[in-house]
């Protein structure tokens, strides 16, 4: 959406904080040095600004659909014969127009690591012009048969998996194709072991487990991908375990069979004679594994190192485990990185070794996840509040619409205020905590609230602040509420922020002591102090 939709819906009463809160923020903003250098953003913004009401569906137990919501899973059409499909489950239509009269550029970023002209493309981050949702876009020459190749193998394919960056739309011009999709922070997985770092076995389990599964389902559609590297996949950091994407599934078309960091974790067999089969996959996703566990690639690779040396040094080697004491951990390298082809270990199976699966976290549910976050939430001011929400629309859509739907379960009488009492009855719901009542009486007093809480503070209380609150993602938000300048003013919140002009001036003039602007380092201070 990007316009935040945190204004109460019933302003009737709006909780306050007391001096104190506002206080030590501005303290804290106060004494960030105004020496820092300034930044000129790279931003284009559209002007326009839609505000966008939410709409409660009877057939969604209590979800708040907005209009992107409804974008999400209807078709929309685009000209006299056009029709985009909105939802990431669709096959793609190639819309013959320029995805900027849509998107507005926010900035530049730097492409996968690979070598050839057709994948040295253009990769943008980009907002969308009527609700401000930030996507990415890849640019790939119309003049390059393998680019084309590659968009009509997207058109023909349907790809859905969550362990998948999803394409939303693919646009065209006269020179360029312009294929839009999720927006992922942009973390190559071999940024995990980043001088000489490792992963645990728990967490090298996790990682291999998503990398698995988005193979496992391109295995499923008969797609067999054939250039996997460890830097074919990007992650996030959560606080419940990393999150892994597959972020170049180009790489299944557009073949690179030369590249020095394909022939790493190719195997053995397809290594002089390149094939694109489960067995080379299998080895790929394996090889990553134990390159994540030893916090590097567990081949002596030469100095100067040339395809055809790469390529011996593959071909000639073999893996001994024996001396594994972990049994688990010994099947699964075992199984997997099996010189013979025949006798390497397939894809469902490989899901089924305990070493996949006992490390696997028992997943909490949403409303344990968010009534968790709200008893150790710190205390905000009324802008963090508004500009934490439009982070958890922007980056964690998900999330926003269960904090939704939570928060009307618990605003039993419908009037956008819910009661200490009815937030005791969510956490007797979905927690089993020892006198929840006496903690949630400490935890008003901390924060400083009164009897109810509307659904701005609740969503700021119960949002995974360090999930969304990253350096990539306050760095975009930066660039968006700045408006193309160094500084952002009130003009820039006005205009993403949806709650009452005069709350923001005074909000915004209390925090810089009259100043009416925050640089880069100030807006990051606020943001930081909430995690």
């Amino acid at each position: 959406m990007g316009v935040c939709q945190t204004k109460v819906r019933n302003s009737k009463r709006q909780n306050t904080q007391t001096s104190q809160t506002q206080i030590r923020i501005r303290t804290e903003v106060s004494e960030i040095s105004e020496s820092f250098p300034k930044r000129r953003m790279n931003l284009q913004i559209d002007p326009t600004k839609i505000s966008e009401n939410n709409k409660t569906s009877p057939l969604s137990e209590g979800i708040l659909f907005t209009r992107r919501a409804k974008r999400r899973i209807t078709l929309k059409k685009q000209g006299s014969n056009n029709y985009t499909a909105t939802t990431s489950s669709s096959n793609h239509i190639l819309l013959p127009a320029c995805a900027f009269k849509k998107y507005s550029l926010i900035r530049k970023k730097q492409g996968n690591h690979v070598s050839i002209s057709c994948l040295l493309q253009s990769i943008s981050i980009i907002s969308n012009n009527k609700t401000g949702k930030i996507m990415q876009l890849e640019t790939f020459p119309k003049d390059d048969p393998e680019c084309t190749n590659y968009i009509e193998w997207l058109m023909r394919n349907k790809i859905d998996h969550p362990n998948i960056i999803r394409v939303s739309e693919i646009f065209q011009d006269n020179k360029y194709y312009q294929v839009v999709s999720e927006h992922f922070e942009d973390n190559d997985l071999s940024d995990l072991i980043v001088d000489g770092s490792k992963l645990s076995k728990p967490q090298v389990s996790q990682v291999v487990n998503q990398m698995l599964q988005a193979i496992h389902y391109l295995h499923e559609q008969q797609i067999y991908h054939g250039a996997i590297t460890i830097n074919s996949f990007s992650y996030q950091k959560k606080l419940d375990g990393i999150i892994v994407k597959l972020s170049n599934l180009k790489g299944a078309v557009i073949k690179v069979e030369d590249d020095i960091e394909v022939l790493k974790y190719t195997s053995p067999e397809c290594i002089y004679q390149p094939q694109q089969n489960e067995a080379r996959d299998v080895w790929a996703i394996a090889l990553i594994g134990l390159t994540l566990k030893k916090g590097g690639l567990p081949y002596q690779l030469p100095q100067q190192l040339t395809q055809e040396k790469i390529r011996m040094l593959v071909k000639n080697n073999t893996f001994k485990f024996e001396h594994k004491k972990d049994q688990a951990f010994k099947e699964f390298l075992s199984s997997s990185l099996n010189k013979n082809p025949l006798k390497r270990i397939k894809v469902e199976q490989l899901l089924n070794l305990p070493f996949l699966t006992r490390y696997q976290l028992k997943q909490k549910s949403e409303q344990e996840i968010l009534l968790n976050n709200l008893l150790e939430a710190k205390p905000s001011c009324l802008l963090q509040q508004l500009i934490l929400g439009f982070f958890v629309q922007e980056f964690n859509w998900e999330e926003y619409l269960q904090i939704q739907k939570l928060f009307l379960e618990g605003d039993v009488d419908m009037d956008g205020l819910m009661t200490k009492t009815g937030l005791v009855k969510l956490f007797n719901k979905y927690l089993t905590i020892d006198k929840i009542e006496e903690k949630i009486d400490n935890l008003y007093k901390e924060l400083e609230i009164d009897d109810k809480i509307n659904s701005n503070l609740f969503l700021a209380l119960t949002a995974t602040r360090k999930d969304v609150l990253s350096i990539s993602n306050i760095e975009i938000c930066f660039e968006i509420f700045s408006l193309n300048s160094s500084e952002i003013n009130l003009k820039g919140l006005k205009k993403y922020l949806n709650s009452d002009i005069d709350e923001i001036k005074v909000e915004l003039t209390r925090l810089t002591e009259n100043q009416n602007s925050l640089n880069y380092q100030q807006f990051s201070k606020i943001l930081e102090l909430m995690i």
